[in-house]
């Protein structure tokens, strides 16, 4: 009686597995195992991968370098006349 629950059980499980490396992939932009990758890419259609569209290149940009301290310039006093 309970032999007919077991595909059942191994669909549920499969689903499960599914989702949740969906929405890991989905969370983070990458997939967490090539079987996942796999799956997502090969065997379903291309609108339920979560990764499609992130493909956008990174650009690094370095800092500019520091630049030099200013120093203040104050006025100096001129020194009194003498007439």
């Amino acid at each position: 009686m309970r032999r007919h629950r077991e595909p059942l059980r191994l669909l549920f499980g499969a689903v499960l597995w599914l989702a949740g490396h969906w929405h890991y992939a989905y969370r983070w932009h990458e997939y967490a195992s090539p079987l996942a990758q796999r799956v997502f890419q090969q065997m379903l259609p291309t609108r339920m991968d979560p990764t499609r569209g992130w493909g956008v290149p990174l650009h690094v940009i370095e800092p500019a370098p520091p630049r030099p301290e200013r120093r203040s310039i104050r006025k100096r006093s001129r020194p009194a006349r003498r007439d």
